[in-house]
């Protein structure tokens, strides 16, 4: 989320915003501290807003509270992960469809762009990966559905980034990728469906090896 758009929010909601966007962007990893003054500091925010941020985002399963510890990004387990795909698996498979059923002009020329991005740089491939599929949770026109694949995609992605030795090579996500973007295109919904289904059980396999 840009800086004016988080300028809208209250004290806790940018605070919240800021991290998950961090998250997103990478810049926080899985076991990195997260300093109330610093984020008070720099977000120009009190401590009582970066508290309630960070409760939220705890509520969110994103971030661990720690008593005498204070706030860590969370390290998502295995099993935790396993359990993550198998909602992921449904979740955006519905997406997928609601997306082939309710695409517009634009949305093709995002989905497009977004597409493109996770072809473009191996070296950023989990950060456009993420931006795919919470793009797609996004043009299903549910926004419960889309909130819920965005918070679930952003624990996928801190699990991601402490199995990057278990992901396989990108071009196989991304042949993947190309039939879902297809389907959704040509509005077959059903296809749609069972393309993004199949394409997170076959991550969910991969990420999920002993």
């Amino acid at each position: 989320m840009e800086t004016g758009s988080l300028r809208q929010l209250g004290g806790a909601d940018v605070v919240a915003e800021h991290l998950r966007t961090q998250i997103a962007d990478i810049r926080l990893l899985p076991g990195d501290r997260l300093r109330q003054g610093a984020l008070a500091s720099k977000l120009g925010v009190g401590k009582p807003a970066v508290r309630e941020g960070l409760r939220q985002l705890s509520g969110e399963g994103l971030i661990d509270l720690v008593t005498l510890e204070g706030a860590r990004v969370r390290v998502v387990s295995r099993s935790s992960a396993r359990e993550l795909l198998e909602m992921s698996a449904t979740l955006e498979g519905l997406a997928a469809k609601l997306s082939a059923l309710n695409m517009q002009e634009l949305g093709r020329e995002r989905l497009a762009d977004a597409f493109d991005l996770t072809q473009s740089d191996q070296g950023t491939f989990i950060t456009s990966n993420l931006g795919f599929h919470t793009l797609i949770g996004e043009l299903s026109g549910n926004r419960e559905l889309a909130r819920e694949i965005r918070k679930t995609r952003l624990l996928i992605t801190l699990f991601e980034l402490m199995a990057r030795d278990r992901i396989e090579d990108p071009r196989q996500r991304q042949n993947e990728h190309l039939k879902i973007v297809e389907a959704i295109f040509g509005g077959r919904a059903s296809a749609a469906e069972q393309a993004m289904s199949c394409h997170v059980e076959a991550c969910a396999e991969t990420l999920l090896q002993p």
